[in-house]
């Protein structure tokens, strides 16, 4: 088992990695993730790239609760493909939790009298099953589900990514390997269906815009209600495409709901990466769609 997954790599950039790495090791597997944060936004910077060399940041929409918690934008506590590899080898007794040894996990201990969600200066504290969720939203990728599936579908970064997942899919089957799209979702596509449990609407829509309001940058009147009816379109405009062109797809959100739910966070407090639990939640049910695949009569 290989990882070839980059940071900072789109569609584009995958398809090449594929095409120069990848397939010369003739793969059984290849599994591709697309993350709804900003894929679509990194296949046209490097649609870009390759017409004049130019680079430009992916978004508008920065960060600004450094002050807030502590940042963990280089800490990766474990890859998924370590994750996998670790799964398929003989588990030892008494396995237990995966340790956050690189930074906090945003998840402690139920607080005394801690029975009531709350915000403050970007970072939401609620309770869940006997613990306490600490976590903050990156602006740039919940801003992005101010989009409905007919503007999401209309960026020119979804006709980017169309054509880069035929021609991967298309590669990987010439040469013999079964080919998987594993959809990741942002963190606010995960939480949002606890908060909007946990507060009142008028409350979680003026979070929402304390988080997303910028210096000097004014910020459209905030839907709400469209922005949860807009929650997952990104995962079904990918789970149609797949369909569509007989790609396998694999959706990770309601896995990664199910570990929220159970009072445990699978991204780090203030930043848009899995911490442990979320490598292991996506690990679990990669593993599981290898192995029914493989155990079919």
């Amino acid at each position: 088992m290989r990882n070839y997954g980059t940071a900072g790599f789109g569609p584009g950039q995958e398809r090449r990695v594929l095409e120069e790495y990848v397939l010369r090791r003739r793969p059984r597997v290849v599994v591709v993730a697309f993350f709804a944060g900003n894929d679509l936004q990194d296949a046209e910077r490097f649609k870009r790239f390759e017409q004049d060399a130019s680079f430009r940041p992916s978004f508008a929409y920065g960060w600004q609760f450094k002050e807030v918690v502590a940042r963990f934008d280089n800490l990766y506590v474990v890859s998924v493909a370590r994750g996998i590899a670790s799964l398929f080898a003989p588990s030892a007794p008494g396995r237990e939790e995966p340790s956050e040894a690189h930074g906090y996990s945003g998840d402690d201990p139920a607080e005394p009298g801690a029975t009531r969600a709350g915000f403050d200066r970007g970072l939401f504290t609620v309770p869940v099953a006997g613990r306490t969720l600490r976590f903050a939203f990156l602006p740039a990728y919940l801003n992005t589900l101010r989009f409905s599936r007919g503007e999401l579908e209309a960026w020119p970064g979804w006709a980017l990514t169309r054509e880069a997942y035929r021609d991967m899919s298309r590669e990987a089957r010439a040469a013999g390997a079964r080919f998987v799209v594993m959809f990741i979702p942002h963190k606010a596509q995960v939480y949002l269906p606890l908060l909007r449990a946990s507060l009142p609407p008028a409350e979680l829509a003026r979070d929402l815009v304390a988080t997303l309001r910028q210096p000097f940058q004014p910020l459209h009147p905030l839907d709400l209600e469209a922005m949860l009816e807009n929650r997952l379109a990104m995962n079904g405009l990918m789970r149609d495409f797949c369909a569509q062109e007989g790609i396998e797809f694999l959706d990770l959100t309601e896995a990664l709901q199910a570990r929220v739910a159970r009072g445990q966070n699978v991204y780090f407090p203030d930043d848009s990466h899995w911490n442990a639990a979320g490598h292991e939640t996506a690990s679990e049910a990669l593993e599981a769609r290898l192995r029914a695949r493989e155990n079919r009569p």
